[in-house]
């Protein structure tokens, strides 16, 4: 998952652009209750994005994540219940 992940942000020149990938893979964005954003994965699993990225600070990420609006994203339980 790990390497996924990795490759998709590395791909990706945008927060849209990398969210739309993840998507595609079968990954979810959404807004955690304790962090700001995480994924969800096929399995119904809440992953922290920073953490699944190698060698990208969480401050990087949030930067790059910029162009997304958190507030109009699902939460665990409703990206949950879509899978």
């Amino acid at each position: 998952m790990i390497r996924e992940i990795t490759a998709l942000y590395r791909a990706s020149t945008t927060g849209k652009e990398f969210a739309a990938a993840l998507n595609e893979r079968g990954y979810r964005l959404i807004k955690a209750d304790r962090r700001d954003l995480c994924i969800v994965d096929a399995a119904g699993h809440v992953h922290s994005i920073a953490r699944r990225i190698e060698g990208v600070k969480a401050s990087e990420l949030a930067i790059f994540m910029q162009d997304i609006n958190s507030q109009v994203l699902p939460t665990a339980a409703e990206a949950r219940r879509r899978i």
